[in-house]
């Protein structure tokens, strides 16, 4: 027995709703998805896990779980945990393994429970990866989100945060904020959907990357419906059409700070010395300041040694105009409650891209 006591409710119940007042009445950083909202997307399901004492009446930790059907196995569910860590979940260290094992068992049809730990705080984060390693969670085979980031203190005044960025970042900024071809303003506006997925895959095109999903929908309606997240765009001669719309970038609320979560642009005709991407940044750095952030998170970076030709290099290069504050931040783990099935699995993923490979083997000698 692990003396912890598993409540599961739905996202937005009073319970939930009850937990999130006290933790912000103590001022604890509360990630912006742990609130209540709708999602687009009607298969995925949102619960609110509560972690109570031997007591049943102690409040040891709550956290948010997201389940979503799972692809290699119908009928079963995927869950995912996000930013685990820092002050709020302080009190669970100690017992964190087992909220999380004994969580994974409660959840019904469960296949795998991700877990992101994520603390700037070394020793608070690795107190909770020798918890988590202790309760059975292994590392993640392919982590889903960034382990490393560009940290900057945002609590400064203008001219402060101006002094900090790099010389080439400054220019950029001042330049842009002068052009009469550029209006920065939130994209509140549904009809902005198609031209933001069509930057967003633009901009992946670019790179060679493979571009993330991207719930437009959900962005819109935290933007227009709280102050915890904010849809900005750079649109040029103020057209007010929709191609007319030639960057954006969308950043979240997560407590006591701002993380930079997706944006994309395209180059300007006419205006190649202007970087939207560096005043739609510049706006996101003070609105998150005047919500509250002590810091902002850039989002993940590549290592400084990477190869030139590597796709993201260009992206971290931008971001390190802001900030060369580098830190670890974040770790993967997961939890298979049902191994058997998560090993079959796992096995017909491995045979079902062996036979796409044969297939596309005697399609080659076919046409060869």
């Amino acid at each position: 027995m692990t003396g912890v006591h598993i409540q599961l409710y739905r996202s937005g119940s009073p319970e939930h709703l009850a937990d999130l007042k006290r933790f912000r009445a103590q001022g604890l950083p509360v990630p912006y998805f742990y609130r209540h909202r709708p999602l687009s997307n009607t298969r995925i399901i949102r619960k609110w896990v509560r972690a109570l004492g031997p007591d049943k009446q102690q409040l040891i930790c709550a956290f948010i779980v997201e389940l979503a059907p799972s692809r290699a196995m119908p009928g079963m569910r995927i869950g995912k945990v996000e930013r685990l860590g820092r002050s709020l979940h302080q009190q669970g260290i100690s017992k964190i393994g087992d909220i999380l094992a004994e969580t994974a068992k409660k959840i019904h049809c469960l296949l795998r429970l991700d877990v992101q730990v994520f603390d700037e705080d070394e020793t608070r984060r690795r107190a909770l990866m020798a918890m988590i390693t202790k309760a059975g969670g292994k590392p993640a085979r392919q982590p889903r989100r960034y382990s490393h980031t560009l940290m900057l203190d945002i609590a400064k005044s203008d001219d402060e945060l101006m002094q900090v960025l790099s010389a080439r970042t400054r220019r950029s900024i001042r330049k842009s904020t002068k052009c009469p071809m550029i209006e920065i303003r939130p994209i509140l506006d549904m009809r902005y959907t198609s031209r933001i997925l069509e930057l967003h895959a633009e901009t992946f095109a670019r790179t060679a990357a493979k571009p993330h999903f991207l719930d437009v929908e959900g962005m819109f309606s935290d933007s227009k419906n709280s102050s915890d997240a904010l849809l900005l765009g750079a649109f040029r001669l103020r057209k007010h059409q929709p191609h007319e719309l030639v960057a954006f970038a969308w950043a979240t609320m997560q407590g006591d700070h701002a993380v930079y979560e997706r944006a994309a642009s395209v180059r300007i005709q006419g205006a190649n010395s202007i970087s939207s991407g560096a005043v739609l940044m510049w706006h996101l750095l003070r609105w998150a300041r005047d919500q509250g952030a002590d810091w902002f998170d850039f989002g993940g970076i590549t290592p400084l040694d990477v190869e030139k030709d590597h796709p993201l290099l260009g992206i971290s290069t931008f971001k390190r105009g802001f900030s060369n504050i580098e830190r670890e931040v974040a770790t993967e783990f997961c939890f298979e409650p049902l191994p058997f099935l998560t090993a079959a699995a796992r096995l017909e993923r491995k045979v079902a891209r062996k036979l796409k490979l044969g297939q596309a083997w005697h399609l080659l000698q076919r046409l060869s």
